[in-house]
Formats: C-alpha cells, sequence, structure tokens
C-alpha cells in the first residue's frame, strides 16, 4: 500500500528482489490517480453543464 500510495518508503524496506515491482506499483498508484480524477471531472462537468442549461433555460421562460 505504501508504494501504491506513492509515499515512499519510509522505514518499509522491500527485499532486494522487489524493489522494481515497488517502483511499477509506485507508477500504477499515480496513474490510477489521474485516471479516477479525470474520471470524476468528466461526471461533475457533464452534471454541471446539464444543471446550468435548466437554469438558463428557466431564466429565459420566465423573461419571455
Amino acid at each position: 500500500m505504501v508504494n501504491f500510495a506513492t509515499l515512499g518508503y519510509g522505514d518499509i524496506v522491500m527485499s532486494e528482489n522487489r524493489r522494481l515491482l515497488g517502483a511499477l506499483e509506485a507508477a500504477n498508484g499515480g496513474m490510477m490517480f489521474a485516471l479516477t480524477t479525470g474520471f470524476l471531472y468528466t461526471i461533475l462537468s457533464g452534471v454541471l453543464e446539464r444543471y446550468w442549461d435548466e437554469q438558463i433555460g428557466q431564466k429565459s421562460e420566465s423573461k419571455g
């Protein structure tokens, strides 16, 4: 979990045979964070755009 969160090793040291795996896990953790952030941004952007379109539509109907 330390590697996946890209926090570094600190006092937890991996064995010599698995150090490359630690670097790959850290890179995977960074990519998963970026993927999740992009996914949530896309969903939130769509929801907010729909909400704003509805609000603008209601304002134009009440004026016209």
